[in-house]
This record gives structure tokens, sequence and C-alpha cells, in this order.
């Protein structure tokens, strides 16, 4: 494998050919991740469930045209509430790239 270190990016020295070695567990890990599991499933489809009959079923049709603010609460609270149980904890919402511009409409007359 040696044969590869001259592949490596001079910045990070990161080689992209070299395998990747797998984090080692230990086996007392396992259990956690059975019971986070058997806790999570259930309120991950009760939580999709609720934002299906909340929002899409009830909200839509009763809610959408007298108070539209509490269908799209509503919906982001559930679909943030399946968003933690999957292990997302932050979501960064800006945009980037995007600037101002101005474009003045003034209109230049000729001089003819």
């Amino acid at each position: 494998m040696e044969k590869f270190t001259k592949f490596r990016d001079p910045g990070t020295g990161i080689a992209p050919f070299l395998p990747i070695a797998p984090a080692s567990r230990t086996p007392l890990i396992i259990p956690l991740e059975l019971t986070l599991f058997l806790f999570r499933v259930p309120l991950l489809f009760l939580g999709l469930g609720l934002e299906f009959i909340l929002v899409e079923a009830v909200g839509e049709v009763t809610l959408r045209k007298v108070l539209p603010p509490v269908v799209a609460w509503t919906r982001w609270l559930l679909l943030r509430t399946v968003l933690l149980l999957c292990g997302i904890w932050w979501i960064d919402e800006q945009l980037e790239g995007v600037t101002k511009s101005y474009v003045p409409w003034v209109w230049m007359e000729t001089g003819d």
C-alpha cells in the first residue's frame, strides 16, 4: 500500500485509495442500541401517523383555508420530531451563495 502514498492530498493527507478501517464496537453497546431501536420505531410511526392524520387529512380539508399557519407549524413540529427520533439534531436553514443585487431602473435618454 505504500505505492499509493504519492496520491495523498497535500493539504489534508487523506489517501483516497486506502480502505477505511471499520470502527471497533464493544459488545456492551448492542443492548443499548436495541433498546433505543425498540423505543424509537414506535414513536417514529406514531409521529408519521399523527402528521398524516392531523396535517395531510384533517388540516388540508378543514384548516388550510382558515388557518394556514396552524397547519404549517403542526407539520413543522411533527416532522422535526421525526427527524429528532432519527438522530438528526440540527438543520442549518440558511441560503448560501445568494446575494442581493441592485438593478437600477433608470432610463437613460440618448442625445440624438
